[in-house]
């Protein structure tokens, strides 16, 4: 799936589903994280991916509502 038709399809979801999503980013990134302190250097780049994507449901979340 391509980075736009991901966005799209975030943006199309109602607030409840978008609320969900980013619950389970939140999860995702703590595992990663986890991971990343048993191996340093490991996972930094979905770290950094994980954590811009929270951030950008949470900026379409805050402007739906």
């Amino acid at each position: 799936m391509k980075k736009t038709q991901m966005l799209q399809n975030i943006r199309a979801a109602d607030p409840a589903t978008l609320r969900r999503m980013i619950t389970d980013e939140r999860i995702r990134l703590l595992e990663l994280r986890i991971q990343h302190r048993v191996a340093p250097m490991k996972n930094v780049r979905q770290i950094r991916q994980s954590r811009r994507a929270i951030a950008r449901m949470e900026t379409i979340l805050k402007t739906t509502l």
